[in-house]
């Protein structure tokens, strides 16, 4: 794994719906972040993302043995139903593959307040303007400088789950 990717040791602390997923909370058993959250969409049913999601929550339920349902990909088509069955698993350690990732965003103060831009990819400062690119190929904003008491540029870390696996080094009793 490179030095933006990691696997680490963690516990199942909770399981909120949101929409057409479930999002599971995760806390490592060691050193930092205090908390990673992992979106496991479940639909459309049959694409590639709800199959991934399916076999995300199976990995889930085997680490913590919880019988998985007869047919996992109707069953658990339901958020809700996949919430009940996740709650189960709490308190169960597995084995995360995360990826690090970063948000950068620009705090701009103005005459008329401040404005908060988050996905920023990066910023140049003209004669006559700040030129801000941003995430998701969107247009150049340009901010006129006339208008800008001062700026900050911040940089927020946080992990994407690209895996789940059973540990192997915290089994069950």
């Amino acid at each position: 794994m490179g030095a933006a990717a990691k696997k680490l040791a963690a516990t199942v602390i909770g399981v909120d719906v949101d929409g057409d997923a479930v999002v599971v909370r995760y806390a490592p058993r060691r050193g930092s972040p205090n908390e990673i959250e992992d979106r496991i969409v479940l639909a459309p049913k049959g694409e590639m993302i709800a199959v991934n999601g399916v076999g995300r929550l199976l990995r889930i339920l085997k680490a913590a043995r919880v019988r998985a349902p007869r047919d996992p990909y109707n069953e658990c088509a339901d958020p809700n139903r996949a919430a009940t069955l996740l709650h189960k698993c709490r308190g169960v350690i597995v084995d995360l593959h995360v990826a690090r990732r970063f948000n950068r965003g620009l705090k701009i103060w103005t005459e008329e307040g401040v404005e908060r831009i988050s996905g920023v990819i990066d910023y140049t400062e003209t004669p006559d303007a700040l030129e801000i690119r941003r995430r998701g190929g969107r247009s150049v904003l340009n901010i006129p400088k006339l208008n800008i008491i001062r700026f900050e540029l911040s940089s927020e870390e946080y992990y994407v789950v690209t895996s789940i696996e059973a540990s192997s080094r915290f089994p069950l009793r």
